[in-house]
C-alpha cells in the first residue's frame, strides 16, 4: 500500500484554492527511490519492463504538504523521489534497485551532478523489511564491486507529496 497526497484546484472554491486528495493504492508491488531530478528518473524507470507506472514527489521530510520552493530551499528535509508500481513476477525488486543505482551518481552525497542540495541526495525508501534487507545487500555489493563508498541512504517510506500542478505542466 502506498499513500500519496495530491494537490488539486477545485472549480467550486475560490481560484487557486488547493484541495488535498489522499490516494491509496493497494495493488502491485511498490518501490520508491530518490536520486536527483525526479523527472529524469521517472522517465527512465517507466521504461523498465514490469513497471506499470511511476509518480514523482517529495518524501523523507518533516513538513506536511511541502511546496517545490520549500523543498529547494532545503527547509523541509524532503527529497525529490519517484514511486513506481511494478510486477515482481516480471522484474524483481533487486533488479529494479540495480537499475535505479545505474541511473544516478550513488557515490555523491547531497548532489547529483550540477544539482546541489540535501533534496537531491540518494535514498532508497523501503516499504517493508524484505526491501530493506535487499537494499542493504545491494549497497554492500556496490561497495565491494566498485571499491567506493556508496552515499545512498536506506530509509522507511513515508508519505509522497506530489508536486503542484504547475510543475507537471512544465515537465510535460
Amino acid at each position: 500500500t502506498v499513500s500519496v497526497l495530491y494537490w488539486a484546484h477545485s472549480p467550486h472554491l475560490m481560484p487557486l484554492t488547493p484541495v488535498v486528495i489522499l490516494l491509496t493504492v493497494t495493488y502491485g508491488d511498490v518501490a520508491t527511490f530518490a536520486g536527483g531530478c525526479f523527472w529524469s528518473l521517472k522517465d527512465q524507470l517507466e521504461g523498465v519492463k514490469g513497471v506499470s507506472s511511476a509518480s514523482v514527489g517529495y518524501t523523507g521530510g518533516w513538513v506536511a504538504n511541502p511546496s517545490q520552493e520549500d523543498v529547494l530551499r532545503g527547509t523541509t528535509g524532503h527529497v525529490h523521489a519517484v514511486t513506481v508500481l511494478y510486477n515482481s513476477q516480471t522484474v524483481a525488486y533487486k533488479e529494479l534497485l540495480w537499475k535505479f543505482m545505474s541511473l544516478h551518481k550513488w557515490w555523491q552525497g547531497d548532489r547529483q551532478g550540477k544539482d546541489v542540495g540535501h533534496h537531491y541526495r540518494s535514498v532508497i525508501y523501503t516499504h517493508n523489511d524484505e526491501q530493506r534487507a535487499v537494499a542493504a545487500e545491494v549497497i554492500a555489493e556496490i561497495q565491494a564491486k566498485f571499491v567506493r563508498y556508496c552515499a545512498a541512504e536506506i530509509a522507511p517510506m513515508g508519505t509522497l507529496y506530489l508536486p503542484e500542478l504547475k510543475y507537471y505542466e512544465c515537465a510535460g
